[in-house]
C-alpha cells in the first residue's frame, strides 16, 4: 500500500519539482535545449527519486529519514492542490467534495478592489500576491530541507530569494489571506485551506491601525521593507545562513500546524467510529480501526519527530562541521553506488540489444 501511495501521490509533484530544477539549471548554466533531452531528464528524475526513496526502507539507518519523507511528501502532495486552487482558481476532484466555496486570491482581489483608488488597489494587490507567495514558500521550504538531507548535498540559494521569502511570510503573519482548518464534511478526513478577504481578516496589528484599507497599505509597506532588509543583511555569509535556517524553522512550524489539524481530523474520525462499532456485532471493524489509529499515531507523531531530528542534526553538522552519523552517510553512499551499477548494467544491455 505504501508503494501504491507513493506512485499515486508523488508522481506529479516529483515531475513538477523536476521541471523547476531543470529549468533553473538551463537558465543558470545556459544549457542547450533539446526537447528529447528535456523530457528524458524529467522522467529520469522522477524514476530515480522514486527508486532511491523506496530503497531507503531497506536499511535500518535510513528508515527514519524515509518515514519523515513520507510525512513531508504526504503534506506536500495534499497542500499542492490547494496552492493550485488559491493561485489559479482551479479545483480538483478532492476539493470539489468539501462542500464549501473556495475562491482564489485573484477572485477575492477582484471583489475587494471595486471602488478603491489606485494606491489602495496596489496595496491590496501586493497583500494578496505576498500571501499567495507565502503559501508556496511555506509549502516548499520544508520539502527542500528534507531533500537536502535525502541527497546529502549542499543546496545553494541566491540572495534574491530571501526578500521574497521574508516579505511574503511577514505579510501572511501580519494580515493572513488564508487559513487552515479541519474539514467539516461528514465522512471526509483531512484539512481545508480557505482564502479570506483581507478586509475581513484578523490582524495582530488591528490595535495600531483601525482603518482596514490603511492597515493593508501599512502591512504591504512593512513586508516589502523587511524583505529588502533581509536582502542587504544576507550580504554577510553567516547572516545569510542564519536567515535560511530561520525560514526553515518557520516552514516547519507551518507543517506542524498542518500535521496537527490533519491528524486531529483523522483521529476524531477513527475514535468516533471505534465507539460506534465496539459494542455491536460488527466489533471487528472497531478492532481494525483501533490498529489503524495506533499506526497513525506512530506515523504522524513519530514521522514528525524524526523529521525535526534530522533537520536539527543536519543544521548542527552544517554549522559546526561535525560528522553526526557516518553510518547514515555510508548507507546513502551504498544506495548511490547500487544505482550507478544498475544504470551501467541497463546501458550494457541496451548496447548488446542494439548490436
Amino acid at each position: 500500500m505504501v508503494v501504491e501511495w507513493l506512485e499515486f501521490a508523488l508522481d506529479d509533484p516529483i515531475i513538477f519539482i523536476g521541471v523547476l530544477l531543470f529549468i533553473t539549471k538551463i537558465v543558470k548554466h545556459k544549457l542547450k535545449f533539446h526537447k528529447d533531452d528535456f523530457i528524458f531528464k524529467i522522467g529520469k528524475f522522477s524514476e530515480n527519486l522514486y527508486r532511491r526513496f523506496v530503497s531507503m526502507f531497506h536499511y535500518k539507518k535510513t528508515i527514519p529519514l524515509a518515514i519523515a519523507g513520507l510525512l513531508i511528501l504526504h503534506a506536500f502532495s495534499d497542500l499542492m492542490g490547494f496552492a493550485f486552487l488559491l493561485t489559479v482558481g482551479k479545483e480538483n476532484l478532492y476539493i470539489e467534495q468539501l462542500g464549501t466555496e473556495h475562491l482564489s486570491f485573484y477572485g477575492l482581489y477582484a471583489q475587494d478592489s471595486e471602488g478603491l483608488g489606485l494606491p489602495s488597489k496596489l496595496s491590496l494587490l501586493a497583500g494578496y500576491a505576498l500571501n499567495a507567495l507565502s503559501f508556496i514558500v511555506l509549502l516548499i521550504i520544508p520539502s527542500l530541507a528534507w531533500f537536502r538531507v535525502f541527497y546529502q548535498k549542499e543546496m545553494h540559494f541566491s540572495r534574491i530569494f530571501l526578500p521574497l521569502v521574508y516579505s511574503s511570510i511577514v505579510s501572511f503573519a501580519l494580515l493572513p489571506a488564508y487559513s487552515l482548518r479541519q474539514i467539516n464534511e461528514p465522512g471526509i478526513i483531512g484539512i481545508d485551506v480557505v482564502a479570506n478577504s483581507l478586509f475581513k481578516s484578523f490582524s495582530i496589528a488591528n490595535f495600531l491601525v483601525h482603518d482596514k484599507a490603511a492597515l493593508i497599505s501599512v502591512v504591504a509597506i512593512v513586508s516589502i521593507a523587511v524583505g529588502i532588509t533581509a536582502y542587504f543583511l544576507s550580504a554577510n555569509t553567516r547572516i545569510k545562513k542564519e536567515l535560511y535556517a530561520i525560514s526553515i524553522l518557520i516552514g516547519v512550524l507551518f507543517y506542524t500546524k498542518y500535521i496537527y489539524i490533519f491528524f486531529s481530523s483523522l483521529f476524531n474520525y477513527l475514535s468516533n467510529n471505534i465507539i460506534l462499532f465496539i459494542l455491536t456485532p460488527h466489533f471487528l471493524i472497531a478492532v481494525v480501526l483501533s490498529v489503524i489509529a495506533v499506526l497513525s499515531v506512530l506515523f504522524y507523531i513519530g514521522g514528525y519527530l524524526m523529521f525535526v531530528y534530522e533537520l536539527v542534526m543536519e543544521y548542527h553538522k552544517r554549522k559546526w562541521s561535525e560528522p553526526i552519523d557516518e553510518e547514515l552517510v555510508r548507507v546513502i553512499t551504498k544506495i548511490r553506488s547500487a544505482e550507478r551499477k544498475a544504470v551501467k548494467l541497463m546501458r550494457n544491455k541496451d548496447t548488446n540489444l542494439l548490436s
